[in-house]
C-alpha cells in the first residue's frame, strides 16, 4: 500500500504527499520544492477521495498543489494563477 512511483522521479525538498495510495507518478517526472499532493478534499462534513496521476515527462512547479482526481497529461500545458487552474491549453 503506497504510491506508485517510477525510479526516475526527481522530487524537491519539503514536498508533501498525503494519501500516497492514491498517487501514481510516471517516468522522468520532476516535482518542485514545496509541492503538495493530496488524494482527498474536504467539502463541509464530507471527505472526497480520488486519484492523483502525473504522466511521464511532466514537470510540477514549485509550491504547486494537486488535489484528488487531478491528472497531468503529457503534451498538455496547464496555466495556474495563485494555485487556481485557469485552463489547460495545447
Amino acid at each position: 500500500m503506497g504510491a506508485k512511483m517510477a525510479n526516475s522521479v526527481l522530487m524537491g525538498g519539503r514536498t508533501l504527499i498525503y494519501d500516497p495510495w492514491f498517487l501514481q507518478v510516471g517516468e522522468n517526472v520532476t516535482i518542485g520544492t514545496g509541492a503538495t499532493l493530496l488524494g482527498h478534499v474536504g467539502d463541509g462534513p464530507n471527505v472526497n477521495l480520488g486519484r492523483v496521476a502525473i504522466e511521464a515527462g511532466t514537470v510540477v512547479g514549485v509550491n504547486a498543489i494537486l488535489f484528488r482526481t487531478f491528472e497531468l497529461v503529457i503534451g498538455v500545458k496547464y496555466f495556474f494563477v495563485c494555485g487556481q487552474l485557469l485552463f489547460p491549453f495545447l
